[in-house]
């Protein structure tokens, strides 16, 4: 039986780009959603980092925001409960790196949810002459890391025609064997 919205709580990672906190006009932030949610956002940018803190404004009891290097996280391990992952693994040349780092704050059986753009022929059109720290990802490499970490129900699903993966892993719990 799923929750009730009020009912979910925990601890999450918000992505690291600020559409997980929603700071379009008229967006509904999930700490509005979830009363008992805890978040903490996270971007390099630091202008989206001032934008998604406007937007965490209300909620700064139980939301934050901070400037963070997704491949060097400055969270405890097991720290987080979810971590969502909005389209951002493309802007890191690491991305795999920044994946073992979330497999490092995730608590066992947390769960990493996201999705991110794929290396095809029209994306890479689209980030024509984009900064070098630009690298897209096949979906079958994404599938080899999160293998390669030991991650466990690992789900992937391609949509928008094939232009963008969406995907959802778990950290196995302490003294599982991951199948």
């Amino acid at each position: 039986r799923r929750p009730q919205r009020d009912q979910r709580q925990g601890s999450w990672l918000a992505g690291w780009g600020v559409r997980t906190v929603s700071p379009r006009p008229g967006d509904r932030s999930p700490l509005a959603a979830c009363p008992r949610l805890r978040m903490v956002a996270t971007d390099y940018d630091p202008d989206m980092v001032s934008t998604a803190q406007d937007t965490v404004a209300p909620f700064k009891d139980r939301g934050s925001v901070e400037r963070a290097d997704a491949a060097e996280l400055p969270f405890a391990d097991g720290r987080f409960d979810l971590v969502l992952s909005a389209a951002m693994l493309h802007h890191a040349i690491a991305w795999e790196k920044v994946l073992a780092e979330v497999s490092r704050v995730l608590r066992p059986g947390g769960r990493l949810i996201g999705d991110d753009l794929v290396d095809t022929a029209l994306i890479r059109l689209m980030h024509f002459g984009d900064k070098p720290e630009t690298r897209l990802l096949r979906p079958a490499q994404l599938k080899t890391e999160l293998d390669r970490l030991q991650l466990t129900d690992v789900r992937m699903r391609c949509g928008t025609g094939g232009l963008v993966v969406r995907f959802a892993a778990t950290k196995p719990e302490r003294g599982a064997t991951p199948a």
